[in-house]
């Protein structure tokens, strides 16, 4: 491919197409290259993807190698980041309630990252088990599919999300700001920690409160910022 990486291995797919496994031929590392078709996917959100990912530095977050296109696909090189996806790590039920509560904090750290970008904030805006990757004590978050900046008008460019993880403001109630992600890592805690969505069960205790804050239906109720809701990690 492209006279540079050996496709080794299927790593997953989706609607728009698929991951793969590949090795750089010259340099001798792992990469993993998104292939998205361009049939069923929109130019501009996937050059918004590269763009947001190639000015990003953090270990929570792949590194953007290049971009590559043909007739049919779009090719996004990236880190190759080995581990377990958080979806796959929820099924196993002797994972401690303490090493959950670190993830958490962790995610918090990426999203304070993200939200802290100048001159414009980037919102995740699709924060779920399948985007988070556990490699022993390090997370990290993957698909920035629907990331965006917040410009300085407060306008961000996206309003979508995964059914049951994005704030009501994605669906177009209001307009989406840092608070959405931060209702989305509040749904996510909830399900690490009793594998429901909040509205079916809540966990207990003072970690309910925290559940129950972040999940408001109205943003102005939620945590200020995501450091506040570090702190009460």
């Amino acid at each position: 491919m492209f006279d540079r990486y050996e496709l080794l291995s299927e790593l997953g797919s989706g609607a728009a197409g698929k991951v793969y496994l590949a090795r750089h031929l010259k340099l001798e590392t792992y990469r993993a290259i998104k292939c998205i078709s361009k049939t069923r996917s929109m130019p501009s959100s996937i050059l918004s993807e590269a763009n947001i990912l190639a000015k990003l530095r953090h270990p929570g977050i792949p590194i953007v190698y290049d971009i590559e296109e043909d007739e049919a696909f779009y090719y996004i090189i990236e880190e190759y980041v080995e581990g377990e996806s958080l979806e796959k790590l929820l099924w196993n039920t002797s994972v401690s309630q303490e090493y959950m509560i670190q993830i958490g904090i962790q995610l918090c750290g990426i999203v304070s990252f993200l939200h802290s970008q100048k001159p414009f904030p980037v919102l995740h805006q699709d924060l779920k088990p399948s985007h988070i990757i556990v490699c022993g004590n390090q997370v990290k978050l993957i698909d920035f599919g629907i990331a965006s900046y917040i410009t300085s008008r407060g306008k961000n460019y996206q309003n979508y999300g995964t059914k049951g993880f994005a704030a009501p403001e994605q669906y177009g109630l209001s307009q989406s700001d840092g608070r959405a992600d931060i209702y989305a890592l509040g749904v996510l805690l909830n399900i690490m920690l009793t594998g429901e969505h909040p509205s079916r069960k809540l966990v207990g205790g003072r970690m309910g409160r925290i559940v129950q804050r972040c999940t408001r239906g109205n943003p102005e109720k939620r945590y200020k910022n995501i450091l506040h809701l570090m702190e009460a990690l």
